[in-house]
């Protein structure tokens, strides 16, 4: 393979199935670049969630088997998403991670991003505060 390759064109060239920056969406590889041999074909959201781009805002690097990747971005997705979230029941607010505004394209929108934060996000239990004796219980 032809060209210089490092974590940024991995990542959008390869990994973002040759999408480009997110600020500067054109293909990462042009059409005679060797490198295109390695380009995945359909984007999956969840590697935003896998790889490392040295950023506090970004997920640790892991180390991932072919045969259980799939597996293995669902629990990067779950990780990092109950990691990053943060809700507020009282004023019924979420705040979420910068990746979802920066890749928004590749999680499909905004409908997107509610699918994967409903499929990853483990909601808090509600607790419900209530005060019962036996004189108001029917027995």
């Amino acid at each position: 393979m032809k060209g210089k390759t490092n974590l940024a064109v991995s990542k959008h060239g390869v990994l973002r199935a040759n999408s480009g920056f997110p600020y500067f969406p054109s293909p990462r590889f042009s059409p005679g670049d060797s490198r295109r041999a390695a380009v995945i074909d359909v984007l999956d959201p969840r590697i935003h969630f896998a790889p490392n781009c040295t950023s506090n805002s970004c997920p640790s690097i892991g180390v991932y088997i072919p045969d259980m990747i799939d597996q293995q971005l669902d629990l990067a997705a779950r990780s990092f998403i109950n990691a990053d979230t943060v809700l507020d029941l009282k004023k019924s607010e979420i705040s979420i991670s910068r990746i979802f505004s920066w890749y928004v394209v590749d999680f499909g929108g905004k409908a997107g991003i509610l699918q994967s934060l409903e499929k990853y996000l483990v909601l808090p239990e509600r607790t419900y505060q209530y005060q019962a004796t036996l004189s108001n219980l029917a027995l």
